[in-house]
């Protein structure tokens, strides 16, 4: 299973780069989706194989004290100190009952 999740990995992010995540936190466990404009505006490629990795904040709280979560943005090289474009696309938030 670690094997197949390395190779997973290995098509979102190469091993050359690092890739990019936006970190937030938010009240109301609400649950943010940002993506990058360059993606929103390609047209859809659609593939027979599906890859899902699933992040975690290295901290349990952000600095407002709130639950720190992240989104993947992309694959940037090593060096990479510009800004990215990108748009809160979608939200949700689980309700219980």
């Amino acid at each position: 299973m670690k094997k197949m999740y390395m190779e997973s990995f290995q098509e979102i992010c190469p091993k050359d780069m690092n890739l990019a995540i936006v970190e937030y936190e938010t009240q109301d466990d609400i649950q943010l989706n940002f993506y990058t404009k360059e993606y929103l505006d390609k047209k859809p490629v659609y593939k027979n194989s599906a890859s899902t990795v699933i992040f975690k904040s290295d901290k349990e709280l952000g600095i407002n004290g709130l639950r720190s979560r992240g989104c993947m943005l992309k694959p940037v090289k090593k060096d990479f100190h510009d800004s990215i474009d990108c748009e809160l696309f979608s939200w949700y938030r689980k309700i219980t009952g």
